[in-house]
């Protein structure tokens, strides 16, 4: 699927994807926070349910405000954070690949629900800053989808392309 909104969504979700068929989800994703700053936030879904136990483990590393490297991680978390604070100009936001791998009936107890992405954010400065990163969801629960957020606001504008890897 192929989709552009230039209006405001607090969310975008991705339910029902069809496991038996596709292996693994790609996301091909450009978003514009509303609010200045915003980071981009990731959750599995389970039908119209989110997976928002605190089991999710995520890290990020890339370039800071200063140029310098970083890299960052969380344990035990609700969500996991693909990408940190993007800006809200026009020029600004989030440009990302987001892999996605659910777990499914096949899988063995948490064998999946894994999620990689690399990418890059305009911060509020205008500044380039490349990010990559990785997050687990350690849970035996099966999965068939997920959902996108900014953790304040809402996307402003965004775009996606989403592609499944057939088993």
């Amino acid at each position: 699927s192929n989709v552009a909104s230039t209006s405001n969504v607090d969310h975008i979700t991705f339910t029902s994807l069809d496991t038996a068929t596709y292996k693994a989800f790609r996301v091909i994703f450009a978003g514009l926070p509303a609010t200045d700053g915003a980071e981009l936030i990731f959750r599995f879904m389970s039908g119209s349910d989110i997976a928002s136990a605190s089991n999710y483990s995520w890290a990020i590393m890339g370039v800071a405000s200063d140029s310098s490297h970083f890299d960052t991680m969380a344990t035990s978390q609700g969500t996991a954070r693909l990408h940190n604070g993007g800006g809200n100009g026009s020029t600004e936001g989030w440009r990302t690949i987001i892999d996605i791998v659910p777990q499914t009936t096949n899988d063995f107890d948490s064998g999946n629900n894994f999620v990689s992405w690399a990418g890059n954010r305009v911060d509020s400065s205008g500044n380039y800053r490349w990010e990559t990163g990785s997050a687990y969801y350690r849970n035996d629960s099966d999965t068939d989808g997920f959902k996108l957020n900014p953790n304040s606001g809402a996307f402003d504008k965004y775009s996606y392309t989403l592609y499944g890897v057939k088993r």
